[in-house]
């Protein structure tokens, strides 16, 4: 085979340069129709959040409950006994009204995911907690981070060593603010040294 001459290179790379310099022209407008209807698409979306934020005033504003000013509507959601996320599904107002209520959000359970604890913790702002222990690695934590503001503590256990530690952890840092501690034991009564129990009971340690 004939190596080629060096004209018919250069005719051969002229070819192919024109034909990369077309398709480059052909990219760029693509390009400039992309972002136009891009554009387009994310005014669209825009218009289209608005009006259905409209819709849903204009659909919460049928009912009555949502002619209540603002710290009304709040009392009546803290005399709810249900879950509070149900309070943030209903329209856009309730939802903003829920969410901008601490103590709504102050039931916290060291078991719960922990992506949950940390919006019920952030929810709840500064307002007094609400919370369940279930013998689990995660109650430390919870106790340690947030002792402060619990309120109420509720501790599922059966055992007498997680007690022990939970016992000493009250009586020495114990939370400031604690006003009610219930134990309820899950395990089984054969198995439970009452002696011990009292023990604890009687000196604290």
């Amino acid at each position: 085979m004939s190596r080629p001459s060096l004209s018919s290179v250069e005719a051969k790379l002229a070819i192919v340069t024109a034909q990369l310099e077309v398709l480059r022209v052909q990219e760029d407008d693509l390009q400039r129709h992309i972002d136009a209807l891009q554009h387009t698409k994310d005014a669209t979306t825009l218009k289209r959040a608005s009006l259905e934020s409209m819709e849903s005033q204009l659909e919460a504003a049928k009912y009555p409950i949502n002619w209540l000013p603002v710290e009304l509507l709040t009392h009546v959601f803290l005399l709810y006994q249900g879950n509070p996320f149900t309070l943030t599904h209903v329209n856009r107002k309730w939802h903003d009204v829920a969410v901008s209520t601490p103590a709504l959000w102050t039931s916290v359970s060291a078991t719960s995911h922990s992506a949950l604890v940390a919006l019920l913790l952030n929810r709840s702002k500064n307002a007094l907690l609400d919370v369940t222990l279930a013998n689990d690695p995660r109650d430390k934590a919870l106790l340690l981070e947030q002792g402060n503001r619990i309120r109420t503590l509720v501790a599922h256990y059966s055992d007498q060593f997680w007690l022990h530690d939970l016992v000493c952890h009250i009586n020495t840092t114990g939370p400031p603010e604690l006003v009610s501690l219930e134990l309820i034991y899950t395990g089984d009564l054969r198995f439970v040294d009452m002696d011990a129990l009292n023990h604890q009971r009687d000196t604290g340690s």
